[in-house]
């Protein structure tokens, strides 16, 4: 991907190193490893679960939810 960036930008400004410095750096940066840490992934795993959100956040009014058979609504998540 650099390389096709630096073949346009040297096709267009035909040869011109004005930006050596600034692409230099940036494939630097984009060599780098950037997995995020095993501990940031796990937390984004749960949270895409809702783990950790509490309930009350997910719903906004206990009247919104289904009835259940009993006439109540559910207002407790059983697992």
């Amino acid at each position: 991907m650099i390389q096709e960036e630096q073949n346009i930008i040297n096709n267009k400004y035909q040869g011109i190193s004005a930006f050596g410095d600034v692409f230099t750096a940036r494939k630097v940066r984009m060599e780098k490893d950037t997995t995020p840490p095993k501990d940031v992934v796990e937390w984004m795993a749960k949270l895409s679960l809702l783990n950790g959100v509490p309930f009350n956040y997910l719903v906004a009014d206990e009247r919104m939810l289904p009835r259940n058979r009993s006439g109540s609504s559910t207002s407790t998540i059983t697992g």
